[in-house]
């Protein structure tokens, strides 16, 4: 039980303490790609006809990283970035990983208060959550809402599929009713204490309609982490083509759904963990490290999550008979079968 005043006071104190960490994003045209007018032009030009794109972010260290959406950055440009405290400074590109639709940026500059990381795998369902960004260019926007839901891995059943930048089974989204408008992407999606729980990343449409999504944290900070040490984000690799079960092999007689997820092929050319290991065609695969797989979209994100080089226990059934293999992930490479 909480009153009205009790809820503004966390919101303040929300505010008070992330405000100062979210930083808004202008992405500005190169001067090589202005008319011989526009630079003559130049000092006297709106702001806004240089404008090429703008969005949200948020320092995550003492050393001026700063955590965004690689949507926000994607077009070639100078990478402006306004501090809470009004400073502006130049942004150069750390990493970039456009599978989960985040980015690295990184800046000099002193006097910077880091973020501090919550866990999204401990959020539930109903938490109260505050997004902080910068809706249509207004700075340092506060909205307020609830988590609606969690692991979103799959929006091809939706109207607005094709709007989701963040919609890949890597993404593994949260679903609030924060108010989310262009501007917000790349800004946190905080808890009541503070921590940042998620990164705001799309919404359904071209504006706020009740349902916005974001990264969760665990997510986030695991992928800033390998950009920040290494420029890359190292996906495992099984080397398969995959297929989903027909709805006479997905449910059981009394309508319970059954994990599984066929194998239809081997890349041609290329080595196969899975193929080295024993897997045939026609395999179905019913779980991963311990795991049901219900979904393709669902083993890819199990897989992507796991370290390449690594050893995974695979369950599969083949001719109705359950078995397992142990697979050494390999290194997924863009383009390659899953």
């Amino acid at each position: 039980s909480i009153s009205i005043n009790s809820l503004s006071d966390v919101s303040q104190l929300v505010s008070q303490r992330v405000g100062p960490s979210v930083v808004h994003i202008n992405l500005l045209r190169e001067e090589e790609s202005l008319s011989q007018l526009e630079k003559l032009l130049l000092p006297n030009m709106p702001p806004n006809s240089l404008l090429e794109g703008q969005g949200s972010g948020f320092v995550i260290d003492q050393q001026g990283h700063i955590l965004t959406n690689y949507h926000v950055i994607e077009s070639s440009g100078k990478i402006e970035v306004t501090l809470s405290d009004g400073r502006r400074v130049e942004g150069r590109v750390i990493g970039v990983d456009p599978t989960t639709d985040l980015a690295v940026l990184k800046i000099n500059a002193s006097g910077l208060m880091a973020t501090e990381w919550g866990d999204s795998d401990t959020v539930s369902i109903g938490t109260p959550v505050w997004a902080v960004g910068s809706p249509f260019g207004l700075q340092q926007t506060v909205t307020f809402g609830i988590i609606s839901g969690k692991h979103r891995v799959d929006f091809r059943e939706t109207r607005e599929a094709q709007a989701i930048p963040a919609g890949n089974v890597y993404g593994d989204l949260m679903q609030s009713d924060v108010a989310l408008n262009p501007g917000n992407s790349g800004g946190p999606l905080v808890d009541s204490l503070g921590q940042v729980v998620g990164v705001n990343a799309a919404i359904l449409g071209d504006r706020f309609q009740g349902i916005s999504f974001s990264i969760p944290c665990n997510v986030a900070r695991r992928v800033a982490k390998q950009l920040i040490e290494k420029g890359e984000v190292a996906r495992g690799w099984l080397g398969i083509s995959m297929g989903e079960l027909a709805d006479s092999e997905r449910y059981d007689q009394d309508g319970n759904i059954q994990p599984g997820v066929r194998v239809e092929g081997f890349p041609v050319h290329e080595p196969s963990p899975a193929r080295d290991a024993g897997l045939q065609v026609g395999d179905i695969l019913v779980h991963f490290e311990d795991k049901p797989i219900h979904s393709s979209s669902e083993l890819m994100r199990l897989i992507g999550e796991t370290e390449v080089g690594t050893p995974a226990v695979v369950g599969f059934l083949r001719n109705a008979q359950l078995s397992e293999v142990k697979i050494i992930l390999g290194k997924r490479e863009i383009g390659l079968p899953k």
